[in-house]
């Protein structure tokens, strides 16, 4: 069998199993083609079909992803998560509709292929924002937490280099000068929840104010251990008690 055989038989094989495993049906006036892609829990990725004019048609996830994403408590409600977004969106040439939080594309009908291909495929990378890297997750948390310090005006500085009770630098994420209502305050963002997390921030600065945000919840028995510490802990889920480190 030449290469080229054996290539249009592979095709072959490919569109029959797309055909044979697509389910085809209908909701008042939209065509619904639930495909055999699936997302993350296994359901299969369904697409809504809506006649704009003769020429003309939309076709959108009808706000299944970012509803989904959203159940498993992925928001997205800042600046960073927003633009990781509005990247897959943009260079798929997608749209989101805001009122239902749609993931779609208006094409004309003999593009339908392409526009579909376009959609599954933004939202098989919309999907992927779960399983980000860690290394990334720590960067993207780090960005979270810098860009409320820039919503809120706290006027500090970022990204600096700090001498600590023994003498060492070490890196701070985020510092406040003194004023007349506070002591010098550092910030540090810690993704994980961990003992060793928080052992590594322990003592590291005295006579000053030194926050940890941290990204996830406690176990009790780190909570117990950090009962007598110096530190002070803020979880990400209240970041407004920040607020009272301004000024």
């Amino acid at each position: 069998m030449t290469e080229k055989n054996l290539l249009d038989g592979l095709m072959d094989d490919y569109l029959k199993w797309y055909k044979d495993d697509t389910i085809l049906s209908k909701i008042d006036e939209i065509e619904v083609i639930s495909t055999p892609y699936t997302n993350h829990i296994g359901d299969r990725i369904n697409l809504y079909v809506e006649k704009i004019s003769d020429y003309d048609i939309r076709v959108s996830d009808d706000g299944e992803t970012l509803n989904e994403l959203s159940m498993v408590n992925y928001e997205f409600n800042s600046q960073t998560r927003q633009k990781h977004l509005n990247t897959i969106i943009y260079s798929n040439g997608l749209r989101i509709d805001k009122n239902t939080n749609s993931i779609y594309i208006e094409i004309i009908r003999k593009d339908f292929g392409k526009g579909k291909h376009k959609l599954i495929e933004g939202i098989n990378k919309v999907y992927d924002l779960l399983f980000t890297k860690k290394e990334n997750v720590k960067k993207m948390f780090l960005e979270d937490v810098l860009d409320f310090f820039k919503e809120e005006d706290f006027g500090g500085v970022s990204a600096v280099r700090k001498q600590g009770a023994s003498g060492i630098d070490h890196g701070v994420d985020y510092i406040l000068g003194v004023t007349s209502k506070r002591k010098e305050t550092l910030m540090q963002a810690v993704n994980n929840s961990d003992f060793d997390s928080f052992a590594r921030q322990y003592y590291i600065f005295d006579e000053i104010n030194y926050v940890v945000i941290i990204n996830k919840p406690i176990p009790e028995k780190v909570q117990k251990a950090l009962a007598s510490s110096p530190l002070q802990i803020i979880q990400w889920t209240s970041k407004k008690r920040l607020l009272d480190f301004q000024g």
